[in-house]
């Protein structure tokens, strides 16, 4: 994956105040993902549901024998969110069962990132979870071998972005979306769901 820094302070990324650059980096097999917290994406509201907004960029990879997918895209994240799914992670590190959820699923929610860890005493870690530009584009990926260090990982990192922008301070309210029509991809033991998406809108596609 290209070094990349999202509209970086000339200070650096470990500048205090009004700007700051918060980065997470979940690897496995196959999967790379970059999380870019750049800060508040309104700094002038701190309640409610504006004052729980951050400004990210997500970079994704997802890599097969047939499959090679770059996609970045921006998104708003928030902090009770966040700050739901640290709070499963940490219950789930001490378990042989369970899992971690980040984002509803549902195709109506208006989530644009989802991430879910299912472990199981029997059949080991997994991860799964989508993407979503708009309500026309859509990909999610599953099956997703992982291990207790990148279950320890995700934790540590989501940790220090809630320990960088603190929260939450209201409940969420869902927002609505229309459901997209699907294509499914298969790709060595993970599964990309592809909807309408195109190197334009949705980053790089390269099929090999």
């Amino acid at each position: 994956m290209p070094n990349h820094h999202p509209r970086e302070s000339p200070a650096g990324p470990a500048a205090t105040g009004a700007w700051t650059l918060i980065q997470a980096k979940l690897t496995a097999n196959h999967f790379e993902l970059e999380l870019y917290v750049e800060g508040y994406e309104f700094p002038n509201f701190d309640t409610g549901r504006d004052g729980n907004a951050l400004a990210c960029e997500i970079e994704l990879d997802l890599q097969g024998r047939r499959l090679d997918l770059h996609v970045a895209h921006t998104l708003i994240l928030y902090t009770f969110d966040l700050a739901d799914f640290v709070d499963q992670l940490r219950t789930l590190e001490h378990a042989p069962d369970g899992e971690a959820t980040l984002g509803d699923p549902d195709e109506q929610s208006g989530d644009e990132l989802g991430l879910r860890i299912r472990r199981s005493e029997h059949r080991g870690a997994m991860l799964e979870g989508f993407l979503a530009e708009d309500l026309a584009a859509r990909l999610t990926f599953e099956l997703i071998d992982i291990d207790q260090a990148f279950i320890r990982n995700t934790l540590a990192q989501f940790a220090a972005i809630l320990d960088a922008f603190p929260g939450p301070r209201r409940p969420r309210r869902r927002l609505s979306a229309r459901n997209p029509t699907q294509q499914r991809l298969g790709v060595r033991g993970l599964l990309v769901q592809r909807t309408g998406l195109s190197a334009c809108e949705f980053g790089e596609v390269r099929c090999l």
